[in-house]
């Protein structure tokens, strides 16, 4: 935009280089078309802000030469000769149009059937970032910028409004990423809460290994978060000192080493070795809980796969007969409308249709046996009018075979559904729906079918390794629920264990007591001066006689610790005492329970548990936010895109994430999204 003051050298510059000296238009007689000698550069501001436009006329017999300025803004016609000058030009354009930096403009709304004025400022720079902004967050090609069309509309909106150059428009999403981006470090640094962190890799269709971290928290208005930490490529072989390496050194880079909780990574050697070697690191500077006892988290979603591919495995030959019909009707006209004749003679609805799937992705498989299993019927009357027409078609045993599986993969499809939603559940949801799987597979085993129970087997090999090194965090999570407590524990360990479920319960609950008394520790050693203990005030501050720096603080803090331990009668419940003698919350069928609200008000009787809660309840079950940033990932890099040099892709992930966060918006819609989905617009 154009200041008040006198025109810069480079504006002067920028108007001899892009101001036309004619405008010559074949349509209209008066305006000349003969080529003429060459014309004098035009060196004032005003040309910016106006068109020159030569016309010849016939007066009285002869042939007069008319220069005229036409503003670009309102289109009025002025003297623009050489003897005219610009004075009146310029002094037009700021009288009419010139707005400078800050200043008051007046927008007319309809408001039902009244029109209403309001103020508003127009800034520039504001504007700019608005545009760059708009381009991270709708995938807009950077192009976009350059199109005659667009440059077309925006001008029509405010000539004076300079669009960027690609190049351009990448530094100004660079400079907002950066902005972002220390908004975050200053918010992790505030947060009073630890960190649990997911770690996953995804190979670019540029063939490069990308490595994308995410942090979850619960924050100070007891919400649950996530944002992506990095999106960056990786380097070197992905062995676990190399993942371990990369992914300490992010932690260190946002200071947040020492507020980590917990690390959820996919059942990979690699992350097994790397979740170890990030537990010793850590552990050199006391960073963990209960020496990382909770800190290497297997990712459930994998889990899951793996136990129902194993399952599915046992009983492949049926599911691939059903999938071969249904290839075999989706790829036939004839065959498809055949298939609907059957399905309305079935008294079946017909536009539910047959879902396909992919067989390396079960819960594809699932929702197609389920629509095969609905249209049964009508796929058999296909089959018995020619029965030539399927290979392998599934008799009436092998349906029932593939009805049980259903059944069986419907509570593992449930809780798919969970783990992949938008919204990141907290860590209570998942002791229950696991110890359902555990009880059904292990009923599975022991089916009378001999099919059934290899299939229970088979699962069952994959899923207790998984049960046995995540349960207790699980069972945590179900017991900071003031719904459950232990009721949860109480009822599934006995059947779990048997004989052994008195001894789990009890060795679960020194697991709590151990967690409890690291927290408690922690807090009574908190430099806030009188914390309330077990619902008494003890105030040990930092004026205990004690001072100087080193060995002086470590023997003042064993001090005040033995003092606290001393100042409180052996004979005072603790909390976790308290919470477990309470009633739990009544469970009433049909009505929500907000668990953060409750600790949010209720929790504050409990401010050591409160704690662990806003800890433990933020750990993510599974891998899900990182595989999401992939998905976000493999539209940013498009086939016309993969050129993107890792340092924009990274920013155009990370602001998408971090401004969707920070607003508090859902899926926002990219150009992606009209590409796959309808962009028809309907005239009724």
């Amino acid at each position: 935009m154009a200041s008040s003051s006198q025109p810069t050298q480079l504006e002067v510059a920028s108007a001899s280089a892009s101001v036309p000296v004619t405008n010559t238009n074949a349509t209209d007689p008066e305006i000349d078309t003969q080529p003429k000698k060459k014309q004098k550069k035009l060196t004032s501001a005003a040309w910016i802000w106006f068109d020159r436009v030569v016309k010849h006329k016939v007066v009285n017999g002869k042939q007069v030469k008319l220069v005229r300025a036409i503003c670009k803004t309102c289109s009025r016609d002025f003297d623009g000769s050489s003897k005219a000058g610009t004075t009146h030009l310029i002094s037009h354009y700021k009288t009419k149009h010139e707005r400078t930096k800050g200043q008051k403009e007046l927008n007319a709304t309809r408001v039902g059937e009244e029109e209403k004025l309001e103020a508003f400022r127009y800034d520039e720079d504001v504007s700019k970032k608005k545009l760059a902004l708009a381009i991270a967050m709708h995938e807009y090609p950077f192009k976009m910028m350059q199109h005659e069309f667009f440059v077309d509309f925006i001008k029509s909106l405010r000539p004076s409004f300079p669009l960027s150059s690609r190049i351009t428009c990448r530094s100004e999403i660079l400079e907002i990423f950066t902005e972002k981006k220390e908004e975050l470090y200053s918010l992790l640094g505030s947060l009073s809460c630890r960190l649990s962190a997911t770690m996953d890799l995804w190979t670019s269709r540029q063939n490069k290994s990308y490595m994308c971290i995410t942090v979850h928290f619960i924050d100070d208005n007891w919400s649950i978060q996530k944002r992506i930490l990095r999106f960056m490529l990786l380097e070197g072989r992905h062995t676990g000192l190399n993942l371990s390496g990369a992914v300490m050194k992010n932690f260190f880079d946002w200071n947040i080493d020492r507020k980590l909780f917990s690390l959820t990574l996919d059942n990979d050697s690699a992350n097994t070795s790397c979740a170890g070697d990030m537990i010793s690191k850590l552990n050199r500077n006391a960073a963990l809980y209960c020496g990382g006892k909770y800190f290497h988290v297997r990712c459930a979603t994998h889990i899951i796969n793996l136990v129902v591919q194993a399952g599915i495995s046992e009983i492949k030959q049926s599911i691939d007969g059903i999938r071969g019909a249904i290839m075999k009707i989706k790829n036939s006209p004839l065959l498809e409308e055949e298939f609907r004749k059957r399905a309305i003679e079935c008294n079946l609805d017909s536009s539910k249709g047959l879902a396909s799937d992919v067989s390396t992705r079960w819960n594809s498989t699932y929702l197609m046996l389920r629509s095969a299993l609905y249209f049964k019927e009508a796929l058999q009357r296909m089959h018995f009018v020619d029965n030539s027409r399927f290979d392998n078609f599934p008799a009436n045993e092998k349906w029932d075979e593939v009805d049980v599986l259903c059944k069986c993969l419907r509570i593992f499809h449930s809780i798919t559904e969970l783990l992949s939603g938008t919204s990141y559940p907290t860590t209570n949801w998942f002791f229950l729906k696991f110890s359902e799987i555990k009880l059904r597979v292990d009923a599975w085993t022991k089916d009378t079918n001999i099919r059934i129970s290899k299939m229970g087997l088979a699962m069952q090999t994959k899923f207790v390794k998984y049960w046995e090194k995540s349960n207790l965090i699980l069972a945590i999570g179900s017991f900071l629920d003031p719904r459950y407590k232990m009721g949860l524990i109480d009822y599934y360990y006995p059947q779990f264990y048997e004989d052994k479920g008195r001894r789990e319960i009890d060795e679960f609950k020194n697991v709590l007591k151990d967690l409890y008394k690291e927290y408690e520790l922690k807090f009574k050693n908190s430099d806030a001066g009188g914390q309330v203990i077990g619902g008494r005030g003890i105030n040990i501050g930092s004026n205990s006689g004690f001072s100087g720096d080193g060995d002086d603080d470590n023997e003042e803090a064993g001090f005040r610790r033995f003092m606290l331990e001393r100042s409180q009668p052996s004979s005072l419940k603790s909390e976790l005492d308290l919470y477990m003698e309470r009633k739990p919350v009544p469970n009433l069928q049909g009505e929500s329970f907000d668990l953060l609200s409750w600790w949010k008000t209720e929790g504050r009787e409990f401010p050591i548990l409160g704690k662990i809660a806003r800890d433990v309840l933020a750990i993510p079950v599974s891998t899900v936010a990182s595989e999401s940033a992939f998905s976000t990932g493999g539209r940013v890099i498009r086939a016309h895109r993969s050129k993107l040099d890792p340092e924009i892709v990274e920013a155009l992930i990370c602001t998408q994430d971090w401004v969707r966060s920070e607003k508090k918006l859902g899926n926002v819609p990219t150009l992606y999204d009209a590409f796959e989905g309808d962009d028809e617009v309907t005239v009724e």
